[in-house]
């Protein structure tokens, strides 16, 4: 599970918006180029959306930053950054999607609602905390 104080997975459905953004701190070792699978699942639709990175290139010259970036609707990015020697073993994951998925698709409420990212066989999930309507 993500975890953290300042963890925070948003939703807006209004006016066709199908925007997720999601700041966590998750428990990972390492990050060396495995896959990466974003999903989001509600109680009527297993998954609503789901998109499969095969994956994230680096960012900067540091080797701790990696990310993936998209202008096109859909899954626009994911970040991962090392947070050692702070805090080690734990990654900051940053997602953000616009026009991915409709409000039919993502009609549940934000307590029934999760997103869940896999990086290679380590899986983190966390449940919607704001949605809007």
């Amino acid at each position: 599970m993500a975890s953290g104080p300042r963890a925070s997975v948003n939703l807006k459905t209004r006016a066709g918006a199908g925007q997720l953004a999601a700041r966590l701190v998750i428990p990972l070792a390492a990050y060396a180029g495995e896959p990466v699978s974003v999903r989001l699942d509600d109680g009527d639709s297993n998954p609503i959306v789901r998109r499969v990175l095969q994956t994230l290139p680096p960012s900067g010259n540091t080797g701790r930053r990696f990310r993936f970036f998209s202008k096109l609707p859909g899954l626009q990015v994911v970040r991962l950054r090392d947070l050692s020697p702070s805090r080690p073993g734990s990654f900051q994951l940053n997602v953000k999607a616009r026009q991915w998925f409709t409000a039919a698709e993502a009609n549940d409420t934000a307590a029934n609602t999760l997103l869940t990212v896999t990086i290679g066989s380590q899986c983190a999930s966390h449940v919607v905390t704001r949605k809007i309507d």
